[in-house]
């Protein structure tokens, strides 16, 4: 019995690590750095305000959150290309954490920023992973405003980690 078991086992292992090698082989996975490009298109936005009521147009207080839903435009064709659903809580000020999913034909990636939005330009994110064919991954995107209203170019450089 415990010979079979160690039998069973080993076998369910190999047929894992043969997959996961498998996956590799099939390009399933970053293999090299890689830059994706956008046109980030702002479709929705909702503001949860929490604790003191905001005074006016732009009066965040600690927690108070906005929602962002955004479709991700191919920048030559203008074709859809994902999306990218994000949250940006105030923390102190006009500080906000942000978090956000780009959600991509070929799986998802993940990034994290602590923005000033007082400041305006560019907003620089970690990319702090991502799933299926960006599993492992790391790196940086870059949100950079245009002169359209609710139009900024996303610039995401990936790196695979191990």
């Amino acid at each position: 019995m415990r010979h079979r078991m160690l039998v069973i086992t080993l076998t369910l292992v190999a047929v894992l690590a043969g997959g996961v090698s498998l996956a590799n082989a099939l390009g399933n996975r970053l293999e090299r750095e890689r830059v994706l490009r956008f046109i980030d298109v702002r479709q929705q936005v909702d503001y949860l305000d929490v604790g003191r009521p905001a005074e006016g147009d732009f009066d965040p207080s600690p927690g108070d959150t906005f929602f962002f839903s955004n479709a991700l435009r191919h920048p030559n064709t203008h074709d859809r290309a994902g999306s990218f659903l994000s949250r940006c809580t105030a923390l102190i000020g006009t500080e906000f954490h942000c978090a956000g999913t780009l959600r991509l034909p070929r799986g998802t990636v993940e990034l994290a920023a602590t923005v000033d939005f007082a400041e305006g330009g560019t907003i620089v994110s970690s990319v702090v992973g991502g799933t299926r064919h960006f599993l492992n991954t790391g790196g940086q995107a870059r949100i950079v405003p245009t002169s359209t209203s609710g139009r900024s170019r996303l610039i995401v450089r990936l790196i695979p980690i191990d």
